[in-house]
């Protein structure tokens, strides 16, 4: 009898074990840096608007929404290189660029969808990788709209320079000479075309209320050297240029009948 509660209990304990197996597995999987790369291609919406600039790109490191980065490889760790292919059904409006070791990214390896034209694309991934011998594989479809950049300018005027609509028709940014206004203190107001209007309203710290009030002015956003939050004043209020070569002005218009933003600067170079 004794023998037979012994037969009883091994085998109890033996499919117990067995059927910890998968789930161990299972948790082993989802902890890894393999799910985690993994997972960022899932979790991908299925769709992005994404907006195209003709002209030179401001050469800064400023996110404007051109570019959608679709997933990376190794920002979590070593792991299980993975089998990729990403394709564009439409390359003359979405281009996918492969790099490695970007300096903005932590990722060894990256694929970003950059906005090439208006029109629509879709964006096919699929994913394969290996572990714990079992394979993990996913096919994410991604569709892409991008609009091309529209001029919202009527005009910027910064000091008694007044830069006029025309000059933003090709790009985004302007670039003025900071030896001209180095350590002026100079008023800045810009006007918007017809059917857009401001994102931003002035906000400021109130000493009386300890607290931040939001005004019914629009907001001048302005940065020194490009580092760290920027600053504001309300557009027509004054500010000084000061800190060196690098010094921006921004402003940020929505259109009233689409939605759509643009990112509108001023550089003192």
């Amino acid at each position: 009898m004794k023998k037979i509660w012994q037969k009883i209990l091994f085998f109890t304990v033996l499919l117990g074990a067995l059927l910890c197996v998968p789930v161990l597995a299972a948790d082993k999987w989802e902890t890894s840096h393999e799910y985690l790369e993994f997972s960022a291609v899932e979790r991908l919406q299925s769709s992005y608007d994404l907006l195209y600039y003709p002209g030179k790109k401001l050469p800064i490191n400023y996110l404007l929404n051109n570019s959608k980065e679709l997933f990376g490889l190794g920002a979590y760790g070593e792991s299980t290189t993975p089998t990729v292919q990403v394709t564009s059904s439409n390359t003359s409006v979405i281009k996918i660029r492969h790099a490695k070791n970007e300096a903005n990214s932590s990722a060894r390896e990256t694929y970003t969808a950059v906005a090439k034209g208006a029109g629509t694309a879709t964006v096919t991934i699929k994913y394969s990788v290996k572990y714990a011998g079992e394979t993990h594989k996913i096919t994410k479809k991604v569709k892409f709209k991008v609009q091309k950049y529209e001029n919202p300018i009527a005009y910027f005027k910064v000091g008694s320079t007044t830069l006029k609509s025309s000059k933003f028709n090709k790009r985004h940014w302007i670039d003025l000479k900071y030896s001209k206004f180095k350590n002026k203190t100079v008023k800045v107001r810009c006007k918007l075309k017809s059917g857009w209007e401001f994102k931003w309203k002035y906000t400021y710290f109130d000493k009386k209320s300890n607290n931040y009030t939001t005004t019914d002015k629009s907001a001048v956003y302005y940065y020194e050297k490009w580092q760290g939050q920027p600053s504001e004043i309300a557009n027509g209020g004054k500010v000084k240029i000061q800190g060196g070569s690098g010094f921006f002005l921004r402003v940020t218009a929505v259109s009233k009948k689409t939605g759509q933003e643009e990112e509108i600067f001023i550089r003192f170079k």
